[in-house]
């Protein structure tokens, strides 16, 4: 098992762009690289999103889209949860089969250069390459790329934040990731930052809908301890593991946004999706 590491460290990586390289260089060029069919297929992608009306399905129609409009072999939505940097990752077109994926990435991503950028830097949270921040050769030795991009065969990526909610303690990300090859180009980051207010937009007027994606069993175990019970009993009304039930309360803070199993319950009772 990989251990989840704090986020307690600056970025490792220098900026291989020189240090005259901000994200105003980025909206200089956002706009003007967008064609009449780009424009017209973000048109058709906002009319599919409104008639969106589950979180499951937002994440699956937006990581289809990216997958379509600029390209990648693999697609990902990064739920982070704050402090710790604990990570779910849903990937399109298939999950990667590799057990400890999440835990790798809940480890390694205060290393990640996107990540320190974002973190580290009183950042715009624009789309953003990994190229923008790290050499290739330095990408290439970083434990980042070793333990999370190797695995899943994937050397560039771009990434698309949504903004967080003031108090929300969690931060997403939708990750394009491709081969080795040819990296994203000023066009790919052109559509993404054109995607991206329309994303933030979707994914905010369904945030709070079934819990943001919660699964039955989780609202269920929420339920059950909203009610008093212990987590062992929980663990041995439902005939699971106690380990079982740490990892579902795991993923109920990602989604929710929340830091322990007390503030979850809270949270969940607060929004409706438990009767206290």
């Amino acid at each position: 098992m990989v251990k989840t590491c704090e986020h307690d460290r600056k970025c490792p990586f220098g900026n291989p762009r020189g240090s005259t390289f901000t994200m105003n260089d980025v909206h200089a060029t956002t706009r003007a690289e967008l064609t009449r069919a780009d424009l017209r297929k973000i048109m058709d992608l906002a009319h599919q999103l409104n008639d969106v009306t589950t979180v499951r399905q937002l994440r699956q129609t937006i990581m289809e889209a990216l997958g379509r409009l600029i390209g990648g072999n693999l697609v990902g939505l990064n739920e982070i949860a704050l402090p710790g940097f604990r990570s779910i990752v849903r990937y399109w077109p298939e999950e990667p089969s590799i057990d400890d994926l999440n835990e790798r990435v809940s480890a390694y991503l205060h290393l990640h250069p996107t990540a320190c950028y974002y973190f580290d830097t009183a950042a715009d949270f624009l789309p953003t390459m990994v190229s923008d921040h790290v050499t290739p050769v330095r990408w290439r030795e970083s434990p980042a790329y070793q333990e999370i991009f190797v695995p899943i065969d994937a050397v560039h990526q771009l990434t698309i934040p949504l903004f967080p909610d003031v108090g929300v303690q969690r931060a997403d990300a939708y990750a394009i990731n491709r081969e080795a090859g040819t990296d994203f180009s000023e066009r790919d980051r052109a559509v993404a930052a054109a995607l991206q207010p329309l994303l933030v937009s979707a994914h905010r007027r369904l945030a709070h809908h079934g819990g943001d994606g919660l699964t039955e069993r989780q609202v269920d175990i929420l339920r059950r301890l909203g009610t008093g019970q212990t987590q062992e009993a929980v663990a041995r009304s439902l005939r699971v593991s106690r380990t079982i039930i740490k990892r579902e309360l795991a993923a109920c803070n990602v989604k929710l946004g929340t830091v322990n199993v007390t503030s979850a319950v809270a949270k969940a009772a607060h929004l409706g999706i438990i009767t206290p």
